[in-house]
């Protein structure tokens, strides 16, 4: 990475469905070694309530001569920044992009690696493309002299050389992985990693270099051959003196994420909104705006003497003048529940009763009948519908003369309701704490008899007078002519969401629990995660799709489970279709995704073993 200008680059929009490792549940088949599942759709990520997407975090960025911005961050995401437009590339791969270095207007490339292997993105003016996708490397860092040299560095003992034509192995004695890399040119450079690595590049070859501290270092930058700066955790901070690294007087203990440098002056950011900024006298503490303590994740000087900064939810801070602005804050309102009506008409809400409601101008706050938070919501077809929530609120869609809204009607209970499943105007179930079930008749909501006192966290009508409640310890309840009896089941963790559709049958839980409804029977089915799992979806028969936390989202397609990458670290909290081509997920940091399916098929370029990396 060079010296990594960086503009506001928090909006990625284009999310697509890809899976490298399959997940079979019980009925399903592996996918075969070495294939690529087709692309399945496209999530975007809406910002009509701000200029941010939930928890999305882009963390290194790079500029091209022309001004020309390059963002890239987990799960492939990637997006350009020229003046004040944003716009998202087409994601290649659904591994964490950790590092991108711009070459020239027309040349540049990025790379990085998850658990299950590593991938290398070039780009050519035109558009990025997958040159190597594959489990030979896993890239941490990659940076260029020019366009005919360059380095990637990998974990573990090797690194790959790039020579204008091929990229070639070259072996790297090191046991630390490297986080940064910068040449000041074909033959020198420099290179920082975790427990305080630091390694120099001599005529072709790797050295380690004694190091002033043990702990991680994170990104470093050159001015010049022998001047420079490197930071860390706890505030660590080193200069380059000659052929030397020193350890720096640091004003902070936090730590810190990105460092960039000019000629005269220095700016390092890090954790907890730690800004600072050397003039060439000695490293001091800026100041952010008032309220403002998010993490910055990078920042770039725009010429000026101006700066621009980012951090994870999309904030985005400035600096003009000598002092620091905040363009956008996350307000960290978290949504729980979302519900679809009739023509699509698309609601969610969450924390203290924040209702919001997708119009032609995207997602707008409604005036809200409660501040108590609302857990769970559902539209019949019909147009009735029901929110749930803190302290046994319900509220009840109305519409009038054009009109919609929710209204507050009598507290049936005093427990926490969690979840509410609707069939019609006169059929409805509301599950929460203690074991508290109620029902609706069309006239009133009456209290059934659970047999139990574990807390119950989901429910699913498929008929007017049957359906599922799941919750706590594996509690699985059917209602079946009025009596709620416990379920066959083999499900033994906290459940946390349950739907049926036809003969279709799934429920989800902590530490990734899935169990699946298999003649009658729920049973227990491998999972592709150890995430907790919120929300579970059917919008047609043989597909489901799963959300949770750390923003993991799978599909079924009636073979093997997808992971599909959402461009955010947020918790999902839950999901709805309207229809089967369409559906909404939100969550927290007030993450609102909208997904649309895509009617064509696509493949991946894939790099067989023993392929040049070209």
């Amino acid at each position: 990475m060079s010296h990594r200008p960086l503009q506001a680059a928090v909006l990625v929009a284009l999310t697509v469905f890809l899976g490298l490792q399959p997940y079979p549940p019980q009925t399903a088949t592996a996918q075969g070694d070495g294939a690529m599942p087709r692309l399945n759709g496209v999530w975007t990520c809406d910002s009509s309530m701000g200029f941010h997407c939930g928890s999305l975090e882009l963390r290194r960025a790079d500029t091209t001569s022309r001004g020309v911005l390059w963002a890239v961050g987990p799960a492939g995401a990637m997006a350009s920044v020229t003046g004040e437009r944003v716009e998202a590339a087409a994601v290649l791969t659904p591994r964490n992009l950790l590092d991108i270095e711009m070459v020239g207007d027309t040349d540049g490339w990025a790379v990085g690696n998850d658990q299950t292997g590593g991938v290398i993105l070039r780009y050519d003016g035109a558009r990025w493309r997958s040159v190597y996708q594959g489990d030979d490397h896993f890239p941490t860092a990659v940076g260029f002299s020019g366009p005919d040299t360059g380095w990637v560095l990998t974990r573990g003992q090797r690194s790959l050389r790039w020579d204008g034509t091929d990229w070639n192995v070259v072996e790297r004695r090191s046991d630390r992985d490297m986080a940064a890399v910068e040449l000041s040119s074909p033959e020198h450079g420099w290179a920082v990693g975790e427990r305080g690595a630091i390694q120099e590049l001599r005529e072709g070859t790797w050295h380690e270099i004694p190091s002033p501290t043990s702990r991680a270092l994170t990104d470093l930058v050159l001015v010049g051959a022998n001047r420079g700066w490197a930071v860390g955790g706890q505030g660590t901070i080193l200069e380059l003196a000659g052929d030397r690294w020193v350890e720096s007087d640091s004003p902070t203990g936090e730590g810190l994420t990105a460092v960039v440098a000019t000629e005269t002056e220095a700016w390092a950011v890090g954790e907890a909104g730690v800004i600072l900024h050397n003039d060439g006298r000695g490293w001091e503490e800026m100041e952010q705006p008032e309220g403002v303590s998010v993490t910055v994740t990078d920042l770039g000087l725009t010429g000026g003497g101006n700066a621009t900064a980012i951090g994870p939810g999309g904030a985005l801070l400035r600096l003009r003048g000598g002092s620091w602005e905040s363009l956008f804050a996350p307000d960290g309102i978290n949504l729980f529940a979302t519900a679809v009506g009739p023509g699509g008409e698309s609601w969610a809400m969450g924390q203290s009763g924040i209702t919001l409601r997708f119009t032609d101008d995207g997602w707008r706050k409604s005036e809200s009948a409660t501040t108590a938070t609302i857990h769970g919501a559902t539209i019949a077809s019909d147009g009735t519908g029901f929110a749930v929530g803190e302290g046994g609120v319900v509220l009840q869609r109305e519409a009038a003369g054009g009109d919609v809204a929710w209204a507050r009607q009598g507290r049936p209970t005093t427990r926490d309701l969690r979840a509410v499943s609707i069939v019609d105007a006169s059929n409805a179930l509301a599950v929460g704490d203690g074991g508290t079930i109620i029902g609706w008749d069309g006239d009133a909501w009456s209290e059934h008899t659970s047999g139990t006192l574990e807390s119950l966290n989901g429910v699913a009508m498929d008929a007017p007078d049957h359906g599922w409640a799941v919750g706590a310890q594996g509690s699985f309840l059917e209602w079946k002519e009025g009596t709620w009896s416990p379920a066959d089941t083999t499900a033994r963790g906290d459940l946390n969401a349950v739907t049926v559709r036809g003969g279709d049958g799934w429920a989800v839980g902590n530490n990734g629990e899935i169990v699946q409804l298999f003649q009658g029977r729920w049973v227990n089915v491998q999972s592709p995660t150890r995430e907790n799992l919120f929300a579970v979806a059917i919008p047609r028969e043989g597909e489901a799709w799963l959300v949770g936390a750390a923003g993991v989202m799978f599909r079924l397609d009636g073979e093997r489970w997808l992971p599909a990458p959402t461009r955010t670290s947020a918790r999902i909290t839950d999901l709805d279709f309207f229809g089967e081509d369409h559906a909404w997920a939100v969550g927290a940091n007030g993450t609102r995704l909208q997904w649309v399916r895509l009617s064509h098929q696509i493949r991946l370029p894939h790099l067989s073993r023993g392929q040049n990396l070209r």
